[in-house]
């Protein structure tokens, strides 16, 4: 009885439990709001981009920003309910008035969340009735500068001024949101990748034990990770609902800023390997693209897991695909992390890339049924 308590009452049952409750809690959300969106008229209108057919509701992302803030925001303010398990995984001590502090950094101050909110109203207005791409691009370059002046500083690890260290987060701040949405155009595709990145933020803190990490990143990636498991169950593939740019932006935006806090702690490889298949597929295909002197702001279906559909893969086969290649950058990043010298994390930056360039050539090979039916 006693071993079944200690098993119950656990560091890991409590996480576990922790981020059930809030995949349950979002997947349920997610459903309720379907009727509304529809009442609403929220459809996906399909673009040159789109590859789906049919009135399919989108705006599961305004639930998951919502179920986020109010998860950051119990935390911050009930700090006491971390105390139990604090010291079987963490090396380090602490106090009551220490945790306070704790919840008072970036991902849980009051103007963080309110950016993600207004990120994800302004964004879904956008998802209403299309503004044009000024609009949305203006609206980001603020939230990017305004958060860029709250970072702590040393994202290039100190080995840049202080300038160029910000103006290095304001541009990859902008370029990864817009990644996030460029990429989020296959059923599970934004769910598979968001559980992959925040799992592997998340798992940094077993290997370093470091509570300060834990707080202001590793536990924002578990509620993360939770949200974007609810949101799974309902996007896979035939999908009910989509997450439309009043999801895809906030939360671009909010991976963006935990891979950067992430490498101002000292972990620069877990910021390059584990968001990969991203900068790999978006931007690999906006660099092309912008050679070519396309009008590259425009909708298109280059990017290479559009490809993938075009040639006859299936949507859940891609998102299958992106997991297992994900799962593999997760363990080299871990292994890095532990590993941490420098001959190491080159290694595993090199292994990931490997891991990466596999996925796309099999992105672009054609696959063999379709070959046997032409």
């Amino acid at each position: 009885m006693a071993l079944l308590a200690d098993i119950f009452f656990s560091p890991a049952a409590f996480l576990i439990a922790v981020v059930s409750f809030l995949a349950v809690t979002t997947y349920s959300l997610i459903i309720a709001s379907i009727p509304f969106l529809k009442k609403y008229k929220c459809f996906a209108i399909p673009n040159d981009s789109s590859n789906h057919k049919g009135k399919i509701p989108h705006g599961a992302g305004g639930v998951i920003v919502l179920v986020i803030v109010s998860a950051l925001l119990i935390e911050k303010f009930f700090p006491i309910t971390w105390l139990p398990i604090f010291p079987p995984i963490l090396d380090i001590t602490y106090s009551f008035s220490s945790l306070i502090l704790l919840t008072s950094g970036l991902t849980h101050s009051f103007s963080f969340l309110l950016l993600l909110l207004v990120l994800s109203f302004s964004s879904f207005t956008d998802d209403m009735k299309p503004k044009g791409v000024v609009y949305r691009l203006a609206v980001q370059i603020i939230a990017a500068l305004l958060i860029t002046k709250a970072l702590p500083g040393d994202i290039l690890l100190g080995y840049a001024p202080f300038w160029l260290d910000q103006l290095f987060a304001f541009l990859f701040i902008v370029t990864f949101t817009n990644f996030f949405n460029f990429m989020d155009g296959s059923d599970g595709m934004s769910a598979v990748q968001t559980i992959a990145i925040a799992f592997g933020l998340a798992a940094i803190t077993l290997v370093t034990k470091d509570l300060y990490f834990f707080i202001e990143i590793g536990f924002p990636a578990m509620i993360l990770m939770a949200t974007a498991i609810g949101f799974l169950f309902c996007n896979w593939h035939p999908a009910k609902i989509f997450l439309g740019d009043a999801g895809s932006v906030p939360i671009g935006f909010f991976l963006a800023c935990l891979i950067l806090l992430c490498s101002s702690y000292g972990y620069w490889e877990a910021s390059v390997i584990l968001p990969m298949y991203y900068y790999c597929d978006a931007g690999l295909t906006l660099l092309l693209r912008i050679v070519r002197r396309e009008k590259w702001w425009k909708p298109h279906k280059k990017h290479f897991y559009k490809i993938a559909l075009q040639k006859g893969r299936s949507h859940d086969s891609i998102a299958k695909a992106v997991a297992i290649a994900n799962s593999c950058l997760v363990l080299l990043t871990l292994w890095a992390v532990q590993n941490n010298r420098m001959l190491n994390e080159i290694a595993s930056v090199a292994l990931a890339g490997g891991v990466v360039v596999v996925l796309l050539l099999w992105m672009r090979a054609t696959p063999k049924k379709a070959t046997a039916k032409k």
